[in-house]
């Protein structure tokens, strides 16, 4: 049917229009262009810290202007090719090739780019119109409604993948279909077919159906090649060239044998059969295939549409617009089937490389770990050895594959792992030590077994750790939690081990959280930690906890009850961070340091007290007395020092031999402890050295009566294991005033303790 005016000046519109746009590159060479050129190195103003104006000289601005120029006329020559490629005698360009030339252009360069470039762009497409025949205001509102079509469809785009806009990647095929294929053309054709109507009374779903499948397919076939030209790749080498020359051939030859033979009625049916050629191409040269092979059979279906020799009958009495929606739907099928099978290809292929490298990396781990690793099938032949097996027994792991457990290592150590053997082939973890005498010499090795479970839940096998633990077996009296140091697996670890989601939520925690708390790791995921842990031990870590939530990692201890038992806990609580900084949970560690703070303590009391007596040395003599002075200088009072030695002690070690003396030292320290109070100070300063403190005394006589009950202490006999013993001592006696040093009164009672001695010995005198 005859097109009217109006529809010959929207065919006008259709032929000749486009969008302003601005390539980044485009086959041949052609660059993009700038209104100005950024120098590479901008120099800077007198202060030092902004760019000074940079001078553009009369050539560069000419430069670009002709860029821009270029731009133009390249707009103006893709709407001339679609107006080339539109039927003689129909109303429809069968592909609008303008817009996706351009959305994918625009994707290659920086948006601060877009606009000299949209607007040159624009420039052209009026250009176009006005000289296909439009009105200037016509002209004017058709390329407005193409460059909003490019400017939303390459915006969204870029908003949402930047400069990643890869159609290799499913997400971004998918956008890219719904962006760019869909949405910018439909809104496009909307805003066309509303101008159309109110300035040629046009039909609105006429013009809908004119528009939104020609843009559309256009932007499906234009745009992807764009793109995939522009993702950097080599340029094909000869062997790669030879490899398309069949592939090519193949398509083209089914192309001309589908299009050029004029099957008339049959034709729509024969369209499919450029299908398989079209896949070969995709499946054997990924994404170029697809681009390449879809443009080969477009360029075949728009020749064969426009050919002006071939009759209605030659296209089964289809009506020229019917012709053209028919191959407009074989090329979009054709693109949306090619473009997904290379697109889910390349995916695959990424994740085939992905596990190769992950296997890699798993490989490259376990050959350097210091341990024997291993997998072993139902048979007990091996399937992996790491490369320490090397190292300790002298196999390569490629030789063990395929290779039982008794012809590798000998019966005894078959013996040695029967037992476990079948436990773990009947689903159970094993852990046991053994001594590994194939080895040679006392050689100890700590083994796991860990059962592998197939997709129906029966044991395929079972995986093998093997540690050397001799040197912790040889020193297990240090600490029971090294032997255990090398436990890979997290059940095994002396250590509570926990994973809490934002909402203190448990997700995971290992067998020693169930040993300290009661329950079993099944029980604890999914609930909350205040449903799980006791509420002293909530308490106690809240802080840690809180600090760990807001994004800090806290580590501290404290004490709590557990068992029954006072235990000592060091805690250690790492925030887990997601995409954004975003704190999605925390890890939580928790080991028991009771007996490491015993020792500290036992340290202390070894550091302050005598081991012997058990009295308080000479360091926490001048401590506490130091202590006493400082009250009596603030609050007044007085205090008294006691120097005992014990007379002819060298006699008693020579007669009773040093155990004796030891003996008598001990007895010294209990009397003396008996004749004060709770409140004083007794203390060992040296060999057969004592000193009192006495403090709060209610007179100055009371030192001496001290001393005199001292005295008679000492003189009661002394039962030893060789028999009785008569022990005396002489005590010299110092009063502290205000103001006075320690060593000060130290001095006056060793004075006085002398003036004892040469005073008969047995007996006390109080220092001037």
């Amino acid at each position: 049917m005859p097109s009217s005016p109006p529809f010959r000046g929207l065919e006008r519109r259709r032929r000749g229009s486009c969008p302003g746009g601005s390539p980044a590159a485009v086959p041949g060479g052609w660059t993009a262009p700038r209104l100005l050129k950024t120098p590479a190195r901008l120099p800077l103003s007198p202060a030092g810290d902004l760019p000074a104006a940079m001078p553009v000289s009369l050539a560069q601005a000419a430069r670009e202007l002709l860029k821009l120029a270029g731009l133009a006329g390249l707009v103006a020559v893709g709407c001339w090719v679609s107006t080339v490629l539109t039927p003689p005698d129909g109303r429809i360009a069968s592909v609008w090739l303008a817009n996706g030339l351009l959305v994918g252009l625009l994707l290659g360069m920086p948006t601060a780019r877009w606009w000299p470039a949209l607007l040159a762009g624009y420039v052209g497409n009026v250009a176009a119109n006005l000289l296909t025949g439009d009105p200037l205001d016509l002209a004017l509102s058709l390329a407005l409604c193409n460059g909003l079509e490019v400017i939303l469809a390459a915006s969204l785009l870029q908003r949402r993948w930047g400069s990643n806009c890869d159609l290799r990647h499913g997400a971004v095929l998918r956008d890219f279909v719904l962006f760019a294929v869909l949405l910018a053309p439909a809104l496009s054709s909307l805003l066309a077919a509303t101008i159309l109507s109110e300035h040629s009374g046009l039909s609105l779903l006429g013009v809908l159906s004119i528009w939104f499948p020609a843009d559309a397919l256009g932007m499906a076939l234009i745009a992807p090649l764009v793109l995939t030209l522009r993702q950097g790749q080599a340029a094909p080498s000869r062997p790669q060239l030879r490899r398309w020359l069949p592939d090519t051939a193949l398509l083209l030859a089914t192309a001309l044998v589908v299009f050029g033979l004029g099957l008339g009625r049959w034709l729509p049916l024969l369209l499919f059969l450029s299908f398989p050629p079209l896949m070969l191409m995709v499946m054997r040269h990924g994404n170029r295939g697809a681009v390449v092979g879809v443009l080969i059979l477009a360029v075949f279906a728009l020749l064969s549409l426009m050919e002006p020799g071939r009759s209605a009958d030659a296209w089964g009495g289809l009506s020229p617009q019917a012709r053209a929606l028919l191959l407009q739907c074989y090329l979009a099928c054709a693109s949306a089937m090619a473009l997904t099978v290379a697109t889910l290809l390349e995916q695959r292929q990424g994740y085939e490389r992905e596990l190769q490298q992950a296997l890699r990396r798993l490989r490259s781990i376990a050959d350097h770990v210091p341990a024997y690793i291993g997998y072993v099938d139902r048979d007990l032949r091996y399937r992996f050895a790491n490369r320490h097996h090397r190292n300790g027994y002298g196999l390569e792991p490629e030789g063990m594959i395929g290779r039982g457990v008794r012809e590798l290592f000998g019966e005894s150590t078959r013996a040695d792992f029967a037992g476990p053997v079948q436990s773990v082939l009947e689903g159970h973890p094993v852990h046991f030590e053994r001594s590994a005498r194939e080895l040679g010499g006392e050689v100890y090795q700590r083994v796991d077994l860990v059962p592998d479970r197939d997709e129906q839940g029966l044991v395929a096998g079972f995986y093998t750790l093997v540690l050397d633990i001799t040197e912790g077996k040889r020193a297990e009296l240090r600490q029971a939690a090294s032997e255990r140091r090398l436990r890979m697996i997290a059940d095994n670890l002396p250590v509570v081990i926990a994973y809490i989601d934002a909402g203190r939520v448990y997700r995971f925690c290992n067998r020693t959280h169930g040993a300290w708390f009661g329950a079993a790791p099944d029980d604890v995921v999914g609930r909350h930690m205040e449903r799980v842990l006791p509420p002293e031990v909530i308490e106690a870590q809240r802080y840690y906890v809180d600090c760990a939530l807001h994004g800090a990692r806290a580590e501290g201890s404290f004490s709590l009850q557990l068992g029954g038992q006072l235990r000592h806990v060091q805690v250690c609580f790492v925030p887990d961070r997601g995409e954004g900084g975003v704190v999605r949970g925390l890890y939580m560690m928790m080991s028991d340091v009771t007996l490491a703070k015993r020792a500290e303590q036992r340290l202390q009391q070894l550091a302050r007290y005598d081991p012997l007596t058990g009295l308080a040395n000479r360091r926490e003599l001048h401590e506490h007395l130091g202590t006493a002075l400082n009250r009596i200088q603030r609050y007044g009072g007085s205090l008294a020092l006691l120097f005992i030695d014990v007379d002819h002690f060298k006699a008693i070690n020579d007669q009773h031999g040093h155990a004796g003396g030891d003996e008598v030292l001990q007895e010294i320290a209990l009397r003396l402890r008996g004749a004060v109070r709770s409140t004083d100070t007794v203390a060992r300063v040296a060999g057969d050295e004592f000193v009192v403190i006495l403090e709060q005394l209610r007179s100055s006589e009371e030192p001496q009566f001290v001393a005199r009950k001292l005295l008679a202490a000492m003189g009661k006999p002394f039962v030893l294991d060789r028999g009785m013993l008569q022990v005396g001592v002489s005590i010299g006696i110092a009063l502290g005033q205000p103001g006075d040093s320690a060593d000060l009164l130290l001095r006056r009672a060793d004075r006085a303790l002398y003036a004892a001695k040469d005073g008969g010995r047995n007996t006390s005198r109080v220092a001037d």
